[in-house]
């Protein structure tokens, strides 16, 4: 898709939209995510506010946020999030514009940085739709059973928890994105990411 960095395939809005996972491959222009998104911009965006996770648990990243705290995050092995980036840098809203366009709905872009080898969440399914940006290093996903989710169970916090050895669980799909892969999850696919290497990553929700 010319301006978004991938390729969705002739099928995608009459087959697959919101009906199950597609991998999409990138396109020419496989650089476009790291020319709108990146470490340093990471570190800079830190400086105003991140969260920090482990297996989808909310960690403390330091007693002080901004660089150092999301730097001792980082040597934690803890997934470093942060949320509607999009608002304060104009390269990404931009693109969340083109996106939105494209696919004619809203959105908004999250953050998501996790050292090698770690894992930031457990098996879980998203409330929204989501296009997984894969700006740097590479990441491995399991992709299981996708749920019928209740809009209003996600209040509570562990609804969209799947634990190990539950049925949907069975029969999943290993998918290796590589830098400038995307990756496209309707609502309540169940799922879990391991980090191959040092992975950015960017979510455009629905």
């Amino acid at each position: 898709m010319p301006g978004l960095g991938f390729t969705l395939p002739p099928s995608f809005f009459q087959i697959d939209f919101e009906h199950r996972w597609v991998h999409l491959p990138k396109d020419e222009d496989s650089s476009i995510f790291r020319r709108i998104w990146g470490w340093k911009k990471v570190l800079a965006s830190a400086k105003e506010s991140f969260q920090a996770y482990e297996f989808g648990i909310p960690r403390p990243a330091h007693d002080e946020q901004g660089v150092a705290g999301a730097r001792f995050a980082l040597q934690k092995k803890w997934t470093l999030v942060q949320n509607h980036v999009h608002r304060r840098h104009p390269a990404l809203a931009k693109y969340v514009r083109l996106a939105s366009m494209t696919f004619g709905l809203p959105g908004g872009l999250n953050s998501y940085t996790t050292p090698a080898f770690s894992t930031g969440f457990g098996y879980h399914f998203d409330p929204s739709d989501a296009i997984i940006l894969q700006v740097q290093g590479n990441k491995s996903w399991e992709l299981c059973a996708r749920r019928l989710t209740n809009s209003f169970s996600f209040a509570n916090l562990t609804y969209n928890q799947v634990p190990e050895g539950d049925e949907d669980l069975r029969n999943c799909s290993t998918v290796v994105m590589q830098e400038g892969d995307a990756l496209y999850l309707p609502i309540g696919q169940a799922g879990s990411a391991d980090q191959l290497a040092l992975a950015l990553t960017t979510c455009e929700f629905h």
